[in-house]
């Protein structure tokens, strides 16, 4: 008998970097969010979009069940940063504490790869918190206004 655990279960995550140090750079961005995509594979998640803006990454993986959220988004900001750090892409870059993470079902994931690919043009209507509020909203998940990320105005 095999010893396998299969699963599909989606995840919808977004982190965001301190305001002292936004990725403004569209190159930096680039790098950033394909070592992001590299970190995921290489604890054996499947990747299915990795983009954002200046102030914040989308991430949307279908999740490798034996390594919880938590610890993924961890390994995530603790790897970015010294990626950033060590290759010179900033001088000084941090990620801000805490994320937002929602399971999401198969029938969301083709239109969600779509939403998260066209961030760039998403965010010249609307701004990342309007977006981050609207997200904790539409998945019914209880937040304190007062104990959100940091928003670029």
């Amino acid at each position: 008998m095999a010893n396998y655990a299969y699963s599909n279960i989606y995840f919808h995550i977004v982190v965001s970097p301190n305001l002292i140090c936004p990725l403004e750079n569209d190159d930096t961005r680039k790098k950033v969010f394909f070592h992001i995509s590299e970190i995921l594979r290489a604890c054996k998640n499947r990747v299915f979009a990795v983009n954002g803006a200046f102030d914040h990454a989308h991430i949307l993986i279908a999740a490798n069940i034996h390594i919880s959220i938590e610890d993924l988004v961890s390994k995530i900001k603790n790897e970015t940063k010294k990626f950033i750090l060590d290759t010179g892409l900033m001088h000084n870059f941090g990620w801000q504490d805490g994320y937002a993470g929602v399971s999401v079902g198969l029938s969301e994931v083709k239109k969600l790869i779509v939403y998260i690919k066209n961030q760039e043009k998403f965010h010249k209507t609307t701004s990342f918190r309007n977006e981050y509020i609207r997200l904790l909203e539409e998945y019914e998940i209880e937040y304190d206004p007062n104990d959100l990320f940091d928003f670029h105005y």
